[in-house]
């Protein structure tokens, strides 16, 4: 009987070590699982942010940048649309068709050729138009009028923020100094206050161009 009670205590014993090493095996598991875990959490949030030239960034004071895959901060709006004012409503008539595709390019696909209708301000009627094809009939505007312009910032706005920071737009206030050089031996000069105006939204990490429009020509 006794050599049967050692076998049962050491039966036993022996249980209770594999035991023990079966609970430090799953909590070696369930470590490696939340650090996993963690790893994943933080690619996952890992944001992709391009900037325009550091010109830009300098000429905005004070720049502090929030930002998400499907949202981001004033500032982040603010330099962006101050770029994309800044590199287009300065031009001659021979570079505006580059400078216009530096917006189409950004511009967010799905909205850029979508046809709507407008009506003619002057005439009344309706006609059906997309932003690609007015912003091709501005630059042929200006190349036909060879007009060149140089837009002289005043006062860079506050962005107005939409869908809890996923759209802004960004309105510029200045003086433009235009030159209309259709006529060689009597070209026309103006200098008119006016704005340019520029919506954007970020999506899945990227920004994206949803408007553009100016008040300079009319």
């Amino acid at each position: 009987m006794e050599k049967f009670g050692t076998e049962n205590t050491d039966r036993i014993n022996e249980l209770f070590e594999r035991n023990n090493g079966l609970t430090i095996a799953l909590f070696v598991s369930v470590i490696l699982n939340i650090f996993l875990i963690i790893g994943y959490i933080n690619i996952e949030t890992n944001v992709k942010i391009e900037m325009p030239p550091k010109f830009i960034v300098d000429n905005i004071d004070d720049v502090s940048i929030d930002i998400s895959n499907d949202s981001a901060s004033e500032d982040y709006y603010k330099i962006w649309g101050y770029y994309f004012i800044n590199e287009t409503a300065t031009f001659t008539s021979k570079e505006i068709t580059k400078k216009i595709q530096l917006i189409t390019k950004a511009y967010e696909p799905s909205l850029l050729k979508t046809v709507r209708d407008e009506i003619d301000d002057k005439t009344g009627k309706e006609y059906k138009t997309s932003d690609f094809e007015e912003l091709n009939n501005y630059a042929k505007e200006i190349r036909k009028e060879k007009i060149t312009q140089k837009f002289i910032v005043k006062n860079v706005n506050k962005p107005e923020i939409a869908y809890g920071n996923d759209e802004a737009t960004l309105t510029i206030e200045g003086l433009a100094n235009q030159i209309f050089e259709k006529s060689k031996n009597n070209p026309i000069t103006k200098d008119k206050p006016c704005n340019y105006v520029v919506s954007m939204k970020r999506s899945k990490g990227v920004l994206y161009v949803t408007g553009y429009q100016t008040n300079c020509f009319k």
